[in-house]
């Protein structure tokens, strides 16, 4: 083998560069990915998207709130006139209402205990 002096090194790198770069790009044109230019517009869509599902995740607990507090209303009308209920007699059990938590940090952040 010959001996490469940094001249040699400096030009087999960059055309190395130039290759894995080429290569790059065909790689995501043959995927169909499309250009960076469309990974831009995507990543804008998807900050524009992040706000809305964040306000609909909020509203779903307020709703999911209210509902447990109108259950919690009529399990106690319920059980008022039945006596023993919730031991199985007459149906199923009654297991009370769950806990149930929103955070605000993600869409995906509910919680039910």
């Amino acid at each position: 083998m010959e001996h490469i002096g940094s001249k040699g090194f400096a030009e087999l790198t960059a055309a190395g560069m130039k290759l894995s770069e080429l290569l790059g790009e065909r790689v995501r044109r043959e995927s169909g990915l499309g250009a960076l230019a469309n990974v831009e517009q995507l990543k804008s869509r998807i900050t524009a998207l992040e706000q809305p599902v964040i306000d609909l995740t909020s509203q779903l607990g307020e709703r999911v709130e209210e509902l447990l507090a109108a259950g919690a209303g009529q399990d106690d009308d319920a059980t008022r006139g039945e006596g023993d209920a919730g031991e199985g007699e007459d149906g199923p059990p009654v297991l009370g209402n769950p806990s149930v938590t929103f955070g605000r940090t993600g869409p995906a952040s509910c919680e039910v205990r």
